[in-house]
């Protein structure tokens, strides 16, 4: 008898915790996001789960924005740093 491997199954959707993780933010910017429509959410078996392809499609639709960082030398107020 052979056996075939089994290969890694690759998830469709993600718990609120998941996805946080994910994306990089806090569970409550996640609920925050799910509450304001802008992450649809699927009830499957007593679980809310956002699909991978509701995040996918929040991060094509986000803005994206340069961050450059400051000068060496320079403060967070836009003065010289001191000596």
């Amino acid at each position: 008898m052979t056996r075939t491997s089994r290969r890694p199954v690759e998830p469709l959707a993600y718990s609120v915790a998941e996805t946080a993780a994910a994306l990089g933010v806090s569970q409550d910017s996640v609920r925050r996001l799910i509450r304001e429509g802008e992450l649809p959410t699927i009830a499957l078996i007593g679980r809310c789960v956002i699909p991978i392809r509701a995040i996918e499609a929040y991060l094509d639709r986000a803005e994206f924005r340069q961050v450059v960082a400051p000068p060496t030398g320079a403060t967070a107020g836009g003065g010289e740093a001191r000596r």
